[in-house]
């Protein structure tokens, strides 16, 4: 079990912040930290060593230092995966399923969660493009929720991460209350609005969610400044999402 957390944001103290969310999941990774920080975000993770005790730390880059990844869980099939991009010519600096993750996404794009088979959650932010991307297990195994709160994106492993956020209110979020009385479960449709308003989880059955510094957008149709973002627009945080 590891831990990460994140924040897309222009704001100069995202990396206190950042920290501080780590601080909060500290107990998922007791082996070792890490932050990678550039203007426009922060990635925090927290590690304990399964795969490559060397060689896995993180936040990892690619070979070129264009994208940065912070991971949590395993690839059972990455031995495989990682055959297949070396024929392909990619140049392998570890023996981690983490590496595999950063090749992957140069090699496939966001067609890589389909390639993979294990218990995984991971955000990968392309430098150049200034773009996150977050994905999550199929089977939503591994936790990944997030949050659009005072003009900038979070996400974490646990919602006790968002805690230290100033925006952040701890509410009931009572749009699924009546669903749960009625039937004793969240239906699946609601299942990641949480108990938490304005939490949300990447959910296991979506393969994507994209997020950029310029804004929110859908696809290729266009981005959204963050300056412009209200409540109504808080649910459009993730911008590509499809069922597996």
């Amino acid at each position: 079990m590891c831990g990460i957390a994140g924040i897309v944001t222009k704001e100069q103290h995202k990396r206190e912040t950042a920290e501080r969310m780590s601080e909060r999941i500290a107990h998922r990774g007791p082996d070792g930290a890490g932050m990678y920080v550039d203007e426009d975000i922060a990635l925090a993770h927290r590690r304990l060593s399964i795969i490559d005790l060397e060689g896995g730390a993180q936040p990892m880059y690619n070979e070129d230092g264009s994208l940065v990844v912070v991971f949590n869980g395993e690839i059972y099939n990455y031995r495989e995966l990682r055959e297949e991009l070396l024929t392909a010519g990619h140049v392998f600096g570890t023996n981690s399923d983490t590496e595999v993750l950063l090749h992957g996404f140069e090699e496939w794009g966001d067609e890589l969660p389909s390639k993979l088979r294990g218990m995984f959650a991971f955000a990968l932010w392309d430098i150049a493009k200034k773009e996150l991307f977050l994905a999550r297990d199929h089977f939503g195994i591994k936790p990944l929720y997030y949050a659009q709160m005072g003009g900038a994106f979070f996400f974490a492993s646990e919602i006790k991460a968002f805690l230290d956020v100033p925006e952040f209110r701890m509410e009931l979020n009572e749009d699924i209350l009546q669903p749960f009385l009625e039937f004793s479960f969240v239906p699946t449709t609601e299942t990641c609005s949480g108990w938490t308003r304005g939490i949300r989880c990447v959910s296991g059955t979506e393969k994507r969610r994209r997020c950029a510094i310029t804004g929110l957008s859908s696809g290729a149709s266009g981005r959204h400044p963050m300056r412009r973002l209200s409540r109504k627009s808080e649910r459009r945080c993730a911008i590509r999402s499809s069922i597996i």
